[in-house]
């Protein structure tokens, strides 16, 4: 039996887990989370000995301690981070610039 080439129907959503897509990745999906519960601060992701965070709060960060501001090329979600060992330096340095942080392990 021949098979019927057919259009998908484009006015119903498509149900799909980002997650499993490799739309989201686990650390943006932890990011999300804690900035849903915490709007106000810069969220930052400890992992593998480093600090890292994205969208807004990377841009403000990179501004606030000099890092390197950089994108993803498959999302274009701006990341930025730094090696754990600054986190001495720049944690004060965030907040005396009035930015308040939420620090989280991954």
């Amino acid at each position: 039996m021949k098979k019927e080439n057919t259009v998908q129907d484009t006015t119903k959503p498509m149900a799909y887990d980002a997650l499993l897509c490799g739309v989201i990745t686990p650390f943006e999906k932890q990011f999300q989370l804690v900035k849903e519960k915490h709007p106000q601060h810069l969220v930052w992701l400890r992992m593998n000995g480093f600090v890292q965070c994205i969208k807004e709060d990377a841009i403000i960060t990179s501004e606030v301690i000099g890092c390197v501001l950089t994108e993803r090329p498959d999302n274009g979600i701006k990341i930025t981070g730094f090696p754990e060992n600054m986190l001495d330096e720049y944690l004060p340095k965030i907040i005396r610039a009035g930015y308040p942080v939420a620090m989280c392990e991954l």
